[in-house]
């Protein structure tokens, strides 16, 4: 049995190794800069700071004091805003009623309350007064 030459012809071409190395150290310079230059980082984040701590930033963070408190209890009722201990269904049915555009509330969930139930709140707020906050 006679083996084949193999043909130079077909075999020949570029030698991809140091290409593929050059592509993949671009690949992870660009990951590691993307990860350490995120826009996220660059953001102020504009949280009221807590009485009693000191900054240059405090007085640009200033909030008024809110119109309403509304504490939501985790046995699923809600308090305050003209109610209490109303369901949280109830509570969303009736929040029109008895919201004005310019009101400023602060929603107050228990540790334990889903967060699904306080996002549903939170939005049908922002849909009635002007400001919505989460403590």
């Amino acid at each position: 049995m006679r083996l084949r030459r193999r043909d130079a012809w077909h075999t020949h071409g570029p030698n991809m190794t140091p290409m593929v190395d050059v592509t993949l150290v671009i690949l992870i310079f660009f990951m590691v800069s993307t990860a350490v230059l995120a826009p996220e980082w660059f953001l102020r984040a504009s949280i009221p700071q807590r009485a009693g701590t000191s900054g240059a930033t405090e007085a640009a963070f200033a909030l008024p004091e809110p119109n309403f408190v509304i504490r939501m209890h985790a046995s699923g009722t809600v308090s305050g805003f003209g109610v209490h201990d109303q369901s949280i269904e109830d509570f969303l049915e009736h929040a029109s009623t008895f919201a004005t555009p310019d009101l400023q509330v602060v929603l107050e969930p228990e540790d334990a309350v889903p967060w699904d139930d306080v996002i549903r709140v939170h939005d049908r707020l922002v849909e009635l007064v002007e400001g919505v906050g989460i403590r």
